[in-house]
């Protein structure tokens, strides 16, 4: 897995290369600073692509999923993945409303919730390379008052981020990814735990903060109950890590 991202990383910035030089063009600057929608404006005068809100739902769904996580009566807390709005504005809003922070998919993204003043954020993919790392570990400098996380699935991951955490002197909160079923990612059931000792190993520039399974493959089920019957499958698989 991770020698094949490696692969794909390097043939992307290669391609990317080349086609930059072979057509003699770069990346031309935004048309224009107007913002494509303002508060206010009619549906039919809005620019595309823009993100628009209607803020009484957005209210009414962010209450209804806390009341619902209350309701369950479980030690459940929510973090929405930033990813889906990319916006700050609306990740403020959200830890407003009881969220303990938000997930970000990559580096740049994190850093956007962080400068924005997001607090808690949890990186759900695995760094690879030594450069990340260390842009990780610079972003936890740049902002000792918030709590970052990243999750591991190799050895590999773990040193480079022991290593950018020490340069910089910080401590890096670190999530083991366990391979739930999607194949994605993460380490199988029966190596997370010599993973976990690694982690801890590394001690205190490295603060293990638990697992991570994720099984996005779950939410496409129809049936409740049988989305419920996939998830509890999700469920014991990491009991039995943490058990």
């Amino acid at each position: 897995g991770r020698e094949l991202q490696q692969m794909h990383r390097c043939r992307a910035l290669l391609l990317c290369t080349m086609m930059t030089s072979s057509l003699g063009y770069s990346i031309p600057p935004p048309l224009s600073s107007r913002p494509p929608a303002t508060v206010g404006q009619k549906l039919h005068d809005i620019d595309s692509p823009a993100l628009v809100v209607r803020n009484k739902a957005l209210e009414h769904n962010l209450a209804k999923v806390h009341q619902l996580v209350k309701d369950g009566g479980s030690k459940v807390v929510v973090r929405p993945h930033g990813k889906a709005h990319k916006s700050v504005l609306l990740a403020a809003k959200q830890v407003e409303s009881g969220c303990v922070g938000v997930c970000a998919a990559k580096l740049g993204e994190a850093a956007s919730f962080l400068e924005g003043g997001i607090k808690d954020v949890l990186l759900t993919n695995q760094l690879v390379g030594q450069p990340k790392a260390d842009r990780l570990a610079e972003l936890a400098a740049k902002h000792p008052e918030a709590k970052l996380a990243v999750c591991v699935d190799s050895f590999e991951g773990v040193d480079e981020l022991s290593a950018a955490a020490r340069s910089k002197g910080v401590h890096l909160n670190v999530l083991v990814e366990v391979n739930v079923g999607q194949d994605r990612g993460g380490v199988e059931c029966d190596k997370a735990v010599p993973l976990v000792r690694h982690v801890a190993s590394k001690a205190p520039h490295l603060v293990f903060g638990g697992v991570q399974g994720y099984m996005g493959l779950n939410q496409h089920i129809r049936a409740r109950s049988d989305r419920a019957a996939a998830s509890r499958v999700v469920a014991d698989k990491l009991r039995g890590v943490v058990g």
